[in-house]
């Protein structure tokens, strides 16, 4: 007996209903903007050589879109984390801009962007499982028993200063790195973000610590 139904898309339901969350919805919005300066034109062609010349991975991103099932976002995220230091890089050199090198460049943000990936690859897995064709119904559910099993060990591990790299192997390669402001070959910026605007059209900051980042990753 083969998967039936669609699990792949079901499971994807699950994660559409968290994207009016707050915290969901700024981290997307961050996310976009990687998308919308490098996605064509000169910046992108810049990327690009930028990578080139200085031997650092290069992918291109993807919008996200609801109807877009999670997987197809997830592997976007991916593609993002790997050409990050290129993209920064770029950024940099071309387009800087004090607001946006602290969306694109917090050390907020990355943390973000490595515990997501982190926190949804069981999920991720899950979701390719159903697509296989020969993966029969009868061991779905166990497949699910160790997806939870997994998302189980991440809330208390991310509260810790390093969590342990069973529940989430890039903050626990990366979190020291972060904390100071260092993400591979990437200086990163403290995490700041706008929470609104005065009536001189000047933007109100306020800051986003790491523990800020656990708190939101563990709910």
């Amino acid at each position: 007996m083969q998967v039936a139904g669609d699990q792949d898309g079901i499971l994807d339901k699950v994660f559409s209903s968290f994207k009016d969350d707050s915290f969901v919805k700024q981290f997307l919005g961050r996310v976009a903007l990687f998308h919308q300066i490098f996605c064509h034109g000169k910046m992108y062609a810049i990327a690009k050589e930028t990578a080139k010349e200085s031997n650092l991975p290069f992918r291109v991103t993807n919008a996200y879109a609801p109807q877009r099932f999670m997987s197809s976002s997830y592997l976007s995220l991916k593609r993002l984390e790997i050409s990050y230091e290129a993209y920064v890089e770029t950024f940099l050199d071309h387009h800087n801009e004090e607001e946006m090198r602290y969306k694109l460049c917090g050390n907020d943000f990355v943390f973000d962007l490595c515990g997501i990936l982190d926190l949804l690859r069981p999920i991720i897995e899950l979701m390719l499982m159903a697509q296989l064709q020969w993966c029969p119904g009868w061991k779905f559910p166990s497949y699910i028993g160790l997806a939870i099993a997994q998302l189980e060990l991440f809330p208390p591990e991310i509260l810790k200063r390093v969590p342990d790299k069973k529940a989430s192997a890039r903050l626990n390669r990366h979190a020291k790195d972060i904390r100071n402001n260092r993400f591979k070959s990437v200086e990163l910026e403290p995490g700041w973000i706008i929470v609104g605007c005065e009536g001189n059209g000047e933007f109100v900051w306020e800051a986003r610590e790491i523990k800020d980042c656990q708190k939101d990753l563990k709910t």
